[in-house]
């Protein structure tokens, strides 16, 4: 069971995560309904402000910074053409959406979590805006890794996995059509 319990906390936080439902209405007029994670979430989110959470002591210790990841989740989208928002621009677009990358070790078990968060307003009531509302996430979960560049080959799986759901609901915008970086 020790040996386990890293997985296992690696489990319990990921499912403690909130993930956000909107509500669906009666009237044919009313916004679909999406669960976080389902791709539809994505369509017409011109693009991200990248927002990186720290990471573990465990994740330290094997080399993983904020810096590297940052820079390597902004070169996967960058190369699947999913732009990167700056401050400026993140600030003129709507929702203002951040994706959000969540990348813990725990004694050689990795939880990673890539969540588009925006500002939305619900629909039973339109004046309460919720801010950083989680709209579509994805996760994953692995053992026994030892290897910053493991680790770092996971999360560039799980973000190209992220551009192409947001590249198949995207399918014309292209970087030239999105807000200038």
């Amino acid at each position: 069971m020790i040996k386990a319990l890293p997985l296992v906390l690696a489990v319990l936080i990921t499912a403690i995560l909130p993930i956000s439902v909107h509500a669906e209405g009666s009237n044919p007029q009313a916004p679909k309904t999406v669960i976080a994670g389902a791709p539809e979430a994505l369509k017409g989110v011109p693009g991200f402000m990248l927002h990186i959470v720290e990471q573990t002591e465990d994740g330290k210790k094997l080399g993983l910074t904020k810096e590297d990841t940052q820079a390597k989740v902004e070169l996967s989208m960058r190369r699947n053409n999913v732009p990167v928002l700056d401050l400026e621009t993140w600030q003129k677009t709507p929702g203002r959406p951040v994706l959000t990358v969540y990348l813990w070790v725990f004694k050689g078990a990795v939880s990673l979590n890539i969540e588009c968060r925006e500002n939305v307003t619900l629909v039973r009531d339109p004046s309460v805006l919720s801010l950083g509302s989680t709209t579509y996430v994805t996760r994953g979960l692995g053992a026994n890794y030892t290897k910053s560049d493991d680790i770092y080959k996971m999360l560039e799986k799980y973000v190209d996995k992220f551009c192409l759901e947001w590249l198949r609901q995207n399918p014309k915008i292209t970087p030239s059509e999105s807000p200038a970086p």
